[in-house]
């Protein structure tokens, strides 16, 4: 079904542009810059000046689409580096773990994290005035 719409569309504007070259066939000369060129049907210049556009903007999206690829190829990359690098330092501390021979009994002594320090009862022990 598809291809049929396709081919019925694609016949349709055959016939638009047949229409235009047959309404648009005054010979035009362009003038740029002293160049002066043949004497060509208007609808030629027009067609030309149109696949011209259509070219360009192909060209200025494709230039975005490689700019993003890049980018996401960069982006790739750093990931992938950063995902090696976390590798690492988990093999680090594993290692680290394994060579410990401290029970977790003797770990909490020395762990200070999980000591409570409060200045307020070090406040509340000394007397500033000296009365005691």
């Amino acid at each position: 079904m598809m291809k049929y719409l396709r081919a019925l569309l694609i016949f349709f504007l055959a016939l638009v542009l047949a229409g235009f070259i047959q309404q648009n066939s005054q010979s035009v000369i362009l003038k740029y810059f002293g160049y002066n060129t043949a004497a060509l049907p208007l609808s030629l210049f027009m067609i030309i000046a149109f696949a011209l556009g259509y070219l360009l903007a192909i060209l200025v999206g494709l230039t975005g689409t490689v700019r993003g690829k890049f980018k996401l190829l960069q982006s790739e990359k750093e990931v992938k580096r950063l995902k090696s690098e976390a590798t690492q330092y988990t093999d680090e501390s594993e290692d680290s773990k394994e060579t410990t021979s401290e029970t977790p009994e003797e770990e909490d002594g020395k762990n200070l994290s999980t000591q409570r320090i409060s200045p307020a009862a070090d406040w509340e022990d000394s007397d500033p005035e000296g009365d005691e």
